[in-house]
C-alpha cells in the first residue's frame, strides 16, 4: 500500500479530533519502531537500542504529554516504563538523568568520561544496578519494560494507549495545534 499523501494526511488530521494525530504517532512507533527494536534488542545492539527507545520516549512525552526534555522523559518513565511494584533495579524513573546522560553521549559525544562510570551488563538479572560509582545497565530489561508500556496492560502504571487519562480537554487541543503548525512548517 502506498504512503498517504501529505495533503491527504494534513486534511485527515485536520479534519479529525487531537486523537488521530496521537493514535497515528503511537500507532506508527508501535508498529515501525517497535520491531526494529526488537531486533537491536536481539542482537544486543545496546547503543542502538537505547537511542531508539529514547527517541521514542521524547517524540511521546513532548508531542503527546507537552513534556519536553528531562521532565518529560522521567515523567514518560514513571507512567509507561516503571513496573506497578517497581522493585529495587527496575524503577528506571530513578535513573532517569544517567539514562539521559548515557543517550546524549552516543548521540552527541561518543567518549566521555560517563563511560568510565556506565556500562552494560546484559547477564543481571535487574534493570540496573550500582557496583561502587558504576551504574550497569540491563538494556534488555530496560526495552522490555519500555515495551510493556505499549503491550502489557497492567505490568506499567499506564499503558500508552490510556493518554486520555492523563490529557484533559485543554491538552489535546494543545496537541492537535503543536502538532498541526510543526507539520506544516516542515511541508515537503
Amino acid at each position: 500500500m502506498p504512503m498517504e499523501t501529505y495533503e491527504k494526511r494534513l486534511d485527515r488530521f485536520t479534519k479529525n479530533p487531537p486523537e488521530e494525530i496521537i493514535l497515528s504517532m503511537l500507532s506508527s512507533i508501535h508498529s515501525f519502531l517497535m520491531p526494529q527494536l526488537v531486533i537491536a534488542s536481539e542482537q544486543k545492539q545496546n547503543y542502538l537500542l537505547v537511542l531508539g527507545i529514547h527517541s521514542a520516549i521524547e517524540t511521546i512525552s513532548k508531542h503527546i504529554f507537552l513534556r519536553p526534555g528531562r521532565t518529560g522523559f522521567k515523567f514518560y518513565l514513571k507512567n509507561f516504563v516503571d513496573p506497578v511494584d517497581a522493585e529495587e533495579g527496575f524503577c528506571f524513573s530513578k535513573i532517569s538523568s544517567e539514562l539521559n546522560d548515557l543517550r546524549n553521549t552516543i548521540a552527541h559525544q561518543w567518549l566521555s568520561g560517563r563511560g568510565h562510570i556506565m556500562g552494560y551488563d546484559d547477564d543481571q538479572n535487574q534493570g540496573y544496578r550500582y557496583e561502587g560509582e558504576t551504574l550497569w545497565i540491563n538494556p534488555t530489561v530496560y526495552f522490555r519494560q519500555f515495551r510493556s508500556g505499549f503491550e502489557e496492560q497492567g505490568r506499567t502504571r499506564y499503558m500508552v494507549w490510556d493518554y486520555l487519562e492523563l490529557l484533559d480537554p485543554t491538552a489535546l487541543d494543545n496537541v492537535k495545534a503543536r502538532f498541526l503548525k510543526r507539520f506544516t512548517e516542515q511541508k515537503p
